[in-house]
């Protein structure tokens, strides 16, 4: 079976089923998920269904003497039913927003440990100065979308998604 078949389209469907999850009310989440799991009978499917059941949504179950392990990433984390029903945001843009604003400042983007803790140290400077400047009243001058143009060799880069302080 292959995920991509045109002819065999179960593998698709099933694994958007499993990312549908996502958006099935928290309390549901562990009741769907058996459902999913007693309608795929394909045998190729089951180690990615134990795999989901032990990281995301079960766990390992308790036998014998040996206690319950909770899933490494429970359903509170992942499940988005909440923010999609309060049309909030369900990514991390502000995260991704500032990765892609540090590659561009380091002007790489695998630096080198010691080219990385440089600019962390001199990103940590930046921030500490501008919380001081706001906690003054002042607007801040070293934003970040100013930094980005200052850096050498890049272009001038103007987003409303990079993060300002």
């Amino acid at each position: 079976m292959k995920y991509n078949d045109s002819k065999d389209r179960r593998i698709k469907r099933y694994t958007h089923m499993l990312v549908a999850l996502a958006f099935v009310p928290l309390d549901d989440v562990k009741e769907t998920f058996a459902l999913l799991k007693s309608n795929m009978r394909e045998a190729d499917f089951q180690p990615i269904l134990k795999y989901f059941d032990k990281t995301y949504v079960n766990g390992v179950v308790a036998r014998g003497r040996r206690q319950r392990v909770p899933p490494r990433y429970p359903p509170r984390i992942w499940n988005q039913y909440e923010a999609a029903t309060r049309k909030e945001h369900r990514t991390n843009n502000v995260s991704e927003a500032w990765h892609n604003r540090f590659q561009i400042v380091v002007g790489k983007h695998h630096p080198d440990l010691f080219s990385a803790l440089k600019e962390l140290q001199k990103e940590q400077t930046d921030t500490e100065s501008m919380v001081a400047e706001l906690s003054q009243g002042e607007e801040s001058k070293g934003s970040s979308q100013a930094k980005v143009g200052q850096t050498a060799g890049a272009h001038p880069v103007t987003s409303p998604c990079l993060p300002t302080i």
